[in-house]
């Protein structure tokens, strides 16, 4: 089997969607391993480089990190790199509006955030922003042969996408994910007094509100926010991005992540947070539940049930060291990269048989 993978609207300096490209490279390491099938990428001079052993590397000549160069090489790369392909491959979900590869093709999408934006916060990006991309999204939903994606409950977000839109869409399969913390594990390292929250001033990230709730009096223990530049209140500490090394440590020594997300894809820190030996605090209803779900009940809250937050935090405060490895293990069973990789080789097959 032969396959392009579509690289180019991967500028991961620029992008929000940091969590793609490092699925994309996981991905390519797995599936560059596999006996009879044939990779390449298409990118440009400015997106990830994903140099993986034992798959093909092909740059269009401009970036792609600005308005005009991403627009040229989204709508016509398709004319300017026509490879002998059974397949292409794009796992950021976009294909191209003004001309379709000489091959079927698979999309990845992850999630249908940006329809909860226009309806629950349509001021956070422009009007031409949300019907561009709603545009293309359902442009890319109709035409593709196959769509996978990450979660049930992000198939539904999709479902219910085109729904709305009045077109059937064609196969949906569930892939999962998996996470680039695989192999690490929880070590030595001593727990510290706080509990951690990654900041995002994305509304449906619920930071703001996780902030509210700190303020209130109460028992609740000292919260450190990674990548938030600002002094916090009393009991908040602030703490600037960090690189992957520093985040691991900063992860290990909390008691608790707390992740309040109104809606995921995936909720990939979920994940991270139970491989590093840290228990997780989520709201109820979303991806994360579905994911985290596979290894413990424990640990949810509903987002508009302020007093439901605490007993949550305290279920997972009174986890023993056993009991989260455990869940560390059963989570890192089932969302490995093998499985992922083996999910999305059979997408692919399905698509070449219809």
């Amino acid at each position: 089997m032969d396959v392009t993978i579509y690289l180019a609207d991967q500028n991961p300096h620029r992008d929000r969607s940091l969590g793609i490209t490092q699925m994309t490279l996981g991905l390519l390491g797995e599936l560059g391993q596999r006996p009879g099938l044939h990779l390449r990428t298409l990118g440009s001079k400015s997106s990830a480089p994903f140099e993986v052993e034992g798959v093909d590397q092909h740059r269009l000549p401009w970036s792609t990190d600005h308005g005009l160069g991403r627009l040229l090489a989204d709508h016509l790369h398709p004319v300017l790199h026509r490879p002998q392909s059974d397949l292409w491959y794009y796992p950021k979900g976009y294909l191209s509006r003004l001309a379709r590869p000489r091959a079927k093709t698979v999309i990845t999408m992850h999630d249908m955030i940006l329809q909860h934006y226009v309806d629950h916060y349509p001021t956070a990006r422009s009007k031409a922003n949300y019907t561009y991309w709603l545009g293309l999204a359902a442009d890319s939903l109709r035409r593709a042969d196959r769509i996978l994606t990450i979660s049930k409950n992000a198939e539904q977000q999709i479902r219910d996408f085109c729904e709305r839109r009045k077109f059937q869409p064609p196969p949906i399969q569930v892939t999962y994910e998996a996470c680039s913390f695989e192999h690490l594990h929880p070590d030595e390292t001593p727990k510290e007094d706080y509990v951690l929250h990654l900041y995002s001033d994305a509304p449906h990230k619920k930071s703001a509100m996780l902030l509210d709730w700190w303020q209130t009096p109460g028992d609740l223990p000292p919260l450190h926010l990674v990548g938030k530049d600002r002094p916090g209140p009393d009991g908040v500490h602030s703490l600037p991005f960090l690189d992957r090394e520093a985040l691991i440590q900063v992860i290990r020594k909390a008691r608790a992540l707390v992740l309040p997300s109104e809606i995921e894809g995936f909720g990939l820190p979920g994940l991270e947070a139970y491989f590093l030996g840290t228990p997780v605090v989520y709201a109820a209803g979303t991806a994360v539940e579905e994911i985290l779900g596979v290894g413990t009940d424990k640990g949810r809250f509903t987002l508009d049930e302020r007093e439901s937050f605490q007993p949550a935090l305290d279920e997972v405060l009174a986890m023993d060291e056993g009991e989260i490895r455990a869940v560390g293990t059963t989570l890192r069973e089932r969302f490995s990269w093998e499985r992922f990789g083996n999910a999305v080789l059979e997408g692919f097959e399905a698509t070449l048989k219809t």
